[in-house]
């Protein structure tokens, strides 16, 4: 999905280096995509859904081109994302969080302060986050209701 895509190049565009990358939720692989085609060192997947990784899996295998599972830079870890921000690992440049909407309650967890607190703990210095922001737009007609 496009609206992947910005969240996962925004960061790595505008720090200077970035060497080591989390992306938190797979999705649709297209997140994934674009962080394995800049030059960094390494890129570990966060995914707690076994059916979402089958399924990326699937797509990237049916699509021409890139198959990013075939990417030895490329680390998949299959656990809730709040696990995987409480355990050691060396810290990170970007972090980009690309899962779950704050009103699904099975994401509720990866919205708290303590949560960023963790992720941020995990940034090496000049390490930057980044998340998509979900929104409903209905217009004006439900106020006016």
């Amino acid at each position: 999905m496009s609206v992947e895509m910005l969240p996962a190049v925004l960061p790595l565009v505008l720090h200077p280096g970035p060497r080591e990358v989390t992306l938190v939720g797979m999705g649709g692989c297209t997140a994934l995509s674009a962080c394995l085609s800049f030059p960094v060192l390494n890129v570990t997947c966060v995914e707690p859904h076994a059916a979402q990784l089958h399924v990326a899996r699937e797509c990237a295998a049916a699509c021409a081109g890139l198959n990013p599972f075939a990417d030895s830079r490329l680390h998949v870890i299959r656990t809730e994302p709040e696990m995987a921000a409480a355990a050691r690992q060396p810290p990170q440049d970007i972090i980009v969080l690309n899962c779950g909407q704050s009103f699904l309650s099975d994401a509720s967890a990866q919205f708290t302060t303590a949560y960023y607190r963790r992720l941020a703990s995990r940034l090496a210095p000049g390490g930057l986050l980044c998340q998509r922001l979900y929104y409903g737009d209905f217009g004006v007609q439900p106020i006016r209701g």
